[in-house]
């Protein structure tokens, strides 16, 4: 059936590269449009078998929430990339980088990916995108949900066994930051929101102004004002559709803040980088108040992701270092949401940004699961 989105588009039809991909096509729906491109999963059920609730999810017994998630929390991982228009084989870095997660410990239930700055003129870098880095987590995820906007783009990985526990149709959509977005370098934001087990997410991945900070503190302004779910809405039987109906929202992207202080900072940062922090535009803003109210950021550890020299750790010279790649997180209670890792990967890119990621653990079943179950391997589950 067509996406609840797409449902008034009158192209509605399989992306031909996506055909010849059976793995990602079945039980999927893919629509296109001008310059925007969206795959939605659809988690086939089976009514003998399982019992479904809200958005068509399976209903979990509690041997499937002792077999796949005992201590009821999902692990996320939230990652943005501003790739400087350079081809999709970039992404490759992430791809290992997810590889080698899940080669050495685990890869976390729940991967979202932003990309800001896709080359403009390249019509399949979605479909490129995918075949990147799907064949390197395909083993133990299934792409949830994948959206294109102009040159932004935004993707959901499940885990295999928490698939059939997420909704069938997630909310999305785009606001341009512009009243008519561009298609080159587009600035504004995609947003999808879904609930998995018993959790309600919004992911945000966005692209704010290069301009001034009242630009980048108006696109904000906008999008909190303008990012609504019928999901939301609907779930909470009428009420509002804004953002913070949900439960947990992760908000990432290219926020392009910098830091404030011109030629002094220049002087004071290039030495010792971790110094800029005493000069982030974000940080200031968010102290007093006036954007990101009730959003929170994981302590940063790394030096400043922007502005870098083609394969190089040297900052383009004469430009002003800054932290123009952040994850931000709100919760509704956030004793249930909290960051494990707040990190950029050191390698040396094409692009003039570093990949920017933050992990997270989040309670997803509410009330503890009955010691009866766990049998023999019975564990400890903290109230």
């Amino acid at each position: 059936r067509p996406s609840q989105a797409w449902t008034s588009t009158p192209r509605v039809h399989p992306h031909p590269a996506a055909i010849n991909s059976n793995r990602i096509r079945r039980n999927s729906d893919i629509a296109t449009g001008e310059n925007t491109w969206t795959l939605v999963h659809h988690t086939q059920q089976n009514s003998r078998h399982n019992v479904v609730g809200f958005g068509n999810a399976s209903i979990p017994s509690y041997e499937c929430l002792v077999k796949n998630i005992p201590d009821r929390q999902l692990s996320v991982c939230c990652m943005t990339w501003n790739v400087n228009e350079k081809p999709a084989t970039i992404l490759r870095t992430i791809g290992n980088f997810l590889d080698k997660k899940m080669t050495a410990t685990a890869l976390e239930d729940v991967v979202a990916i932003a990309i800001q700055e896709i080359p403009s003129m390249n019509t399949s870098f979605h479909v490129e995108a995918l075949s990147v880095i799907d064949p390197l987590i395909s083993r133990t995820h299934t792409i949830y949900f994948s959206t294109r906007y102009m040159s932004q783009m935004l993707m959901i990985f499940i885990a295999k066994p928490h698939l059939k526990y997420a909704i069938d149709e997630p909310s999305y959509l785009f606001v341009p930051s512009m009243a008519i977005p561009k298609i080159k370098r587009t600035k504004g934001s995609i947003g999808v929101a879904f609930r998995v087990y018993q959790r309600m997410f919004v992911v945000i991945g966005s692209h704010f102004s290069h301009n001034s900070i009242q630009n980048r503190m108006a696109n904000y302004h906008k999008m909190v004002k303008k990012l609504e779910f019928p999901l939301l809405k609907k779930f909470s039987g009428g009420g509002v559709d804004t953002m913070f109906e949900a439960d947990v929202v992760l908000w990432m992207g290219d926020l392009n803040f910098r830091l404030a202080g011109g030629s002094v900072v220049l002087r004071n940062v290039l030495p010792n980088p971790n110094d800029a922090l005493i000069y982030d535009e974000l940080m200031q803003e968010m102290r007093n108040g006036s954007i990101f109210k009730d959003f929170r950021e994981a302590r940063i550890l790394f030096p400043p992701t922007h502005k870098l020299e083609s394969k190089s750790n040297n900052y383009v010279e004469g430009r002003i270092p800054s932290y123009t790649d952040r994850v931000l997180y709100w919760a509704k209670d956030f004793e249930y949401l909290f960051p494990i890792e707040y990190s950029c990967l050191p390698e040396e890119t094409l692009s003039d940004h570093r990949p920017v990621y933050c992990c997270f653990k989040v309670v997803a079943i509410n009330l503890p699961i009955p010691h009866k179950y766990f049998g023999n391997t019975r564990r400890v589950i903290n109230d």
